[in-house]
């Protein structure tokens, strides 16, 4: 895997990528490969965090199990701006009582910020966790929408 180093908004991230397309990110800077894929999630990355790309149109390559591809893919469906609860995607995936897993699975998203995982919060209404941490999670949502500025 080889990554590029991109600082944002919310501090420096790693976007690594396979042979078949961006495999994850990371808090975590200093790589600094060329690649065409990686410069092209760089470009992407810098207009979301200017607040001007709203959709990201990558070739991603995810490692998960069924379930947790489901609910990745869940997340791609939740509109800029906008948050959802566990309990919700569980539902909309088939799984109305799997809302804990659900939460697993969001945990577990390998490509944070383009599979917007940070759209989903608590039933009622508060954040909930990040795997990136709560205050990156709010920031995330602060670039898409005013109400957490």
């Amino acid at each position: 895997m080889i990554g590029r180093s991109i600082k944002l908004s919310i501090g420096d991230i790693t976007v690594w990528k396979d042979d078949y397309g961006i495999a994850k990110i990371t808090m975590e800077s200093g790589h600094s490969s060329d690649d065409s894929l990686l410069l092209e999630a760089q470009r992407q990355l810098l207009e979301y965090d200017k607040g001007k790309l709203k959709y990201f149109e990558l070739p991603l390559s995810l490692h998960g199990t069924n379930f947790q591809k489901k609910v990745w893919n869940e997340l791609l469906n939740i509109p800029w701006g906008k948050t959802i609860s566990y309990s919700e995607i569980a539902n909309n995936i088939g799984h109305n009582k799997a809302y804990r897993a659900v939460g697993t699975a969001v945990g577990e998203n390998p490509v944070p910020i383009i599979i917007p995982c940070h759209r989903v919060i608590r039933k009622d209404g508060k954040l909930g966790g990040f795997a990136l941490g709560t205050l990156i999670k709010y920031k995330l949502l602060s670039i898409e929408n005013d109400k957490y500025v």
